[in-house]
């Protein structure tokens, strides 16, 4: 009876710690994007956020177990079409006046968090006009000071 009790509670401690995870906070994404817009300085950004697609949470070398993989799918479930950055957090001399497809711009997606946040993911594109552009997913880890350094760039794709 003993033992069916632990498995018991172990069980339960295991489901909460992999299901009740709460989502990254807007400050958490935010902090991120600040640093990561701050050492890339990419010019000139667009405002509007772009979707971070299922399909490319296969993060390479990265080796994810089935909770970071759950915990992944449900941030993106988070995603608005249409939904702009908020750039009064995010102030700087980055952003484009306005969309505009004959000209240069760059897209960010809200970044993805493993759950003990160490491991985090972006979705970038360049738009150069109609023909013109690419898809670019970048992925971070927190080294042991706790700066984010590049793990691994994938190109998902290029268009030309």
């Amino acid at each position: 009876m003993k033992r069916f009790g632990l498995i018991l509670m172990l069980s339960i401690f295991t489901y909460q710690a992999c299901h009740c995870q709460s989502l990254p906070t807007k400050k958490e994404q935010y902090d991120f994007l600040r640093w990561y817009i701050k050492s890339k300085k990419p010019k000139p950004l667009s405002n509007i956020i772009i979707r971070f697609d299922e399909n490319m949470i296969a993060l390479g070398s990265i080796k994810l177990d089935k909770s970071d993989v759950k915990y992944l799918k449900k941030q993106l479930g988070g995603y608005t079409e249409g939904a702009l950055l908020d750039t009064t957090i995010l102030k700087g001399d980055y952003w484009s006046v306005k969309p505009d497809t004959n000209r240069s711009t760059i897209n960010l997606s809200l970044p993805i968090f493993s759950i003990n946040k160490k491991i985090v993911a972006i979705h970038w594109e360049t738009h150069c006009g109609w023909e013109c552009g690419g898809d670019h997913i970048e992925v971070y880890e927190k080294n042991k000071s706790g700066h984010w350094v590049i793990s691994k760039r994938h190109i998902k794709s290029i268009y030309l």
